[in-house]
């Protein structure tokens, strides 16, 4: 039997979040796109930025099992809010489920308002961050890079995300310029 290449495996999860919308797909991809680019420039290593690419995909996979009306945010403010807990329950599970713990803990950690103890958890919640703030949703519009900004160090100084990798993050990324 004949196994996948990487490079399949994520393009299965990228079609995968396509048939669910096309959004969650394109946010996916573009912070995939976004943690490479910033792990180069901080020097991360590969097998480091391949769990970091995994995390981009697998964190919108708990949306698969959740309703269109709960995607396009039809439904009232409680229900929203937990769905969205269940979607990020039901990614971090897979991960956990497929073997991938490093994922998992990602997963696990990276929506938390209080800076992850794990260093690529710390790492893909800034990145993250940003990437959301800069995504069109299915029901909003991308923010400015001024408000990107703003919420990132909002994140730092309420001690949500590191205030020394955001500030690297700000200062070097070349998109945060």
């Amino acid at each position: 039997m004949s196994h996948p290449s990487y490079r399949h495996f994520i393009g299965v999860l990228h079609g995968m979040l396509s048939a669910k919308a096309a959004w969650l797909a394109d946010e996916s991809q573009q912070l995939s796109a976004a943690l490479r680019d910033y792990g180069a420039i901080i020097h991360v290593e590969d097998h480091s930025l391949r769990d970091l690419e995994v995390a981009a995909y697998l964190k919108n996979m708990g949306a698969l099992y959740l309703s269109g009306d709960v995607l396009a945010q039809r439904t009232d403010r409680p229900t929203e809010l937990g769905a969205i807990k269940v979607w990020q329950l039901l990614s971090a599970r897979i991960a956990r489920h497929s073997g991938m713990d490093q994922v998992a803990l990602i997963l696990d950690g990276y929506y938390q308002r209080s800076i992850p103890e794990d260093q690529l958890t710390s790492l893909f919640q800034v990145v993250n961050c940003w990437v959301s703030c800069r995504t069109q949703k299915g029901y909003r519009l991308p923010m400015s890079l001024v408000d990107a900004r703003m919420t990132l160090e909002q994140r730092a100084n309420m001690c949500w995300s590191e205030p020394a990798l955001v500030e690297h993050f700000l200062s070097h990324y070349p998109d945060a310029q």
